[in-house]
C-alpha cells in the first residue's frame, strides 16, 4: 500500500493486515494535552494535569473500552489515529489545520486512553503509528484503528 500525499512529500509502504484488529469512532471533541499545573500546597508544590484533560482521558478510555471486545491486545500493533477538529472561522480558505495545538499534543491523551480503557496491554506494544489532523466535515471526533503487525 502506498500513501500519496501530493507532490513528492513522501511515500510509505505499510505491511499489515488489511482489516483492523480494532476500530473505534469516538464522538468527543479532541482536546490536547497541555502543560501540567503546579500549585503550592502548604509546604510543597503539587503538580497535576488540568481537570478537563483528565476528564477527557477518562471519557475516551470508557468509550474505547466499551467499543473493544475481549482482553487487552498484547501483540505488536500499528495504530492509525485521525483527529477531526473544528474549523475555525479564520481558516475558511485553508485546506489543512496548521494551527495550534500540535498534533502530538492531541494524540497523547488518546494513547493514554487506549491503555486506561484496557484496549491495549501497554503502549510499548505499539511499533508503528500514523496520525492525522483534519477539519471535521460534520462533528469533531477521533477515529482510532488498531492493526496487528505480521509476525
Amino acid at each position: 500500500m502506498q500513501i500519496d500525499l501530493g507532490p513528492l512529500l513522501y511515500q510509505c509502504e505499510v505491511r499489515f493486515a488489511p482489516k483492523p484488529v480494532q476500530s473505534a469512532k469516538v464522538r468527543l471533541l479532541p482536546i490536547s494535552k497541555r502543560c501540567p499545573v503546579c500549585k503550592q500546597s502548604k509546604s510543597r508544590p503539587v503538580v497535576y494535569q488540568p481537570r478537563d484533560v483528565e476528564a477527557y482521558k477518562k471519557d475516551m478510555a470508557v468509550c474505547l473500552g466499551v467499543s473493544h471486545q475481549g482482553d487487552s491486545i498484547d501483540e505488536p500493533l500499528f495504530v492509525h489515529i485521525v483527529l477531526h477538529v473544528e474549523r475555525p472561522r479564520s481558516a475558511k480558505k485553508r485546506p489543512y489545520p496548521m494551527t495550534k495545538p500540535d498534533l502530538d499534543n492531541y494524540v497523547k491523551p488518546v494513547m493514554d486512553a487506549l491503555e486506561q480503557g484496557q484496549v491495549i496491554a501497554n503502549d510499548s506494544r505499539i511499533v508503528g503509528r500514523l496520525e492525522e489532523k483534519v477539519y471535521a466535515e460534520e462533528m469533531p471526533k477521533v477515529v482510532v484503528r488498531i492493526y496487528g503487525m505480521p509476525t
